[in-house]
């Protein structure tokens, strides 16, 4: 055995420092990987959770143009997707429930104009929430009218052309987008 050693040393070397690369690089890949899913809130904006119309590429550009960028499909717990008296998009509080629903980056440009598109503080509240996004959980900032606001059924029209296209194109979940159809 010792024989074998010492007439093939430089091939176990040439091994044992193949093997500590490897190691190296995967360390380095799985650190790259983790800083990368990291979701960074870019100097002077915030996030926002949109459940209804915002969902949509098209309405958020509308509304806030640049200032406004998907981050991704999120999930707000301990709440429940309702509709209000005039079948808008609401959500409540209600423990065990969840919503779907995109969260964006906005700036101060954008939130105004929303604030201005969702009727604050005159019909909807702001109010910061946390959604889970991309295995971390971040604080956003809803719209939210009052509970007592809530009651109303959404117009076909609406779902289908505000709504479930935003989902569709935001990749939340089909078990979510086939409820969002059956209202």
């Amino acid at each position: 055995m010792f024989k074998f050693l010492i007439k093939h040393r430089l091939l176990i070397v040439v091994i044992s420092l193949a093997l500590i690369v490897s190691a190296v690089l995967i360390y380095c890949f799985i650190i790259n990987q983790s800083a990368s899913s990291i979701i960074k809130l870019e100097p002077g904006k915030q996030f926002y959770f949109a459940y209804g119309s915002n969902m949509s590429l098209d309405n958020m550009n509308g509304r806030c143009g640049t200032g406004a960028k998907v981050i991704g499909p999120a999930l707000l717990a301990d709440y429940e997707l309702t509709f209000d008296k005039r079948g808008y998009a609401n959500i409540i509080p209600q423990a065990g429930q969840q919503v779907w629903g995109v969260a964006w980056q906005i700036d101060q440009h954008c939130l105004k104009a929303l604030d201005r598109y969702e009727g604050y503080p005159r019909m909807y509240n702001r109010q910061a929430v946390q959604v889970a996004l991309r295995q971390q959980t971040i604080t956003a900032i809803v719209y939210i009218e009052p509970a007592d606001q809530s009651g109303g059924r959404p117009s076909r029209s609406y779902m289908n052309n505000r709504v479930i296209p935003g989902a569709k194109e935001n990749g939340l979940p089909a078990e979510w987008v086939k409820k969002l159809e059956q209202y």
